[in-house]
């Protein structure tokens, strides 16, 4: 069974239901921009390419090639991460671990 539950600080998110908490609130952010989060926090501090975050997406959302972008444009404006979420040039992209603690816990790494 599929039941993935990741606390990052004052965040929460539950796969099953496809649930983001923070601060103790619920945030709404698409399926696929929770996909997205999800397997990025799963590697967080790597380099995650394009690619690599496509096939965490079901296949029907894999056919667009600038998708990706668009999922992570729109985390990063919903949940305020601009400089947290960072593009690596022609590779993909990367959660910055340092920041993204910082930004959930309000406390230095």
């Amino acid at each position: 069974m599929k039941d993935r539950r990741r606390c990052f600080g004052k965040m929460q998110m539950e796969e099953k239901q496809h649930l983001l908490i923070r601060k103790g609130r619920e945030v709404r952010i698409g399926p696929y921009e929770f996909e997205v989060l999800f397997y990025m926090l799963e590697h967080i501090g790597a380099v995650v390419s394009r690619e690599e975050i496509n096939e965490a997406l079901p296949s029907r959302k894999r056919d667009g090639g600038r998708n990706v972008d668009s999922h992570i444009k729109n985390l990063r404006r919903r949940l305020d991460m601009h400089d947290v979420i960072l593009s690596v040039r022609s590779v993909g992209y990367r959660i910055d671990e340092e920041k993204f603690y910082r930004k959930v816990t309000g406390k230095d790494f």
